[in-house]
């Protein structure tokens, strides 16, 4: 079974893991995400300020024109307890 960037996030503030790679991957998955939606309840589960900074990584994608996709150090500046 494989589990999707939002379930992923879910279970790590549900469980309070501290593995900075599942996040990592979690948010990696879906910044490349070009038809992210997400649910009031999905942005209540994993945070505003998570969401936030996930479409906020997003919109830098978009202006890069997916020539140079967003990378793990872009994802560490926006969450900096990744790194």
């Amino acid at each position: 079974m494989q589990l999707g960037g939002i379930e992923k996030l879910k279970l790590a503030k549900q469980f309070g893991t501290r593995d900075k790679e599942w996040r990592l991957s979690a948010i990696r998955e879906l910044v490349k995400r070009t038809n992210l939606r997400l649910a009031e309840d999905d942005v209540a589960e994993i945070g505003v300020n998570t969401a936030l900074g996930i479409y906020k990584l997003q919109g830098i994608a978009s202006q890069r024109l997916w020539l140079f996709p967003v990378t793990d150090g872009d994802i560490k500046k926006e969450f900096p307890e990744l790194s």
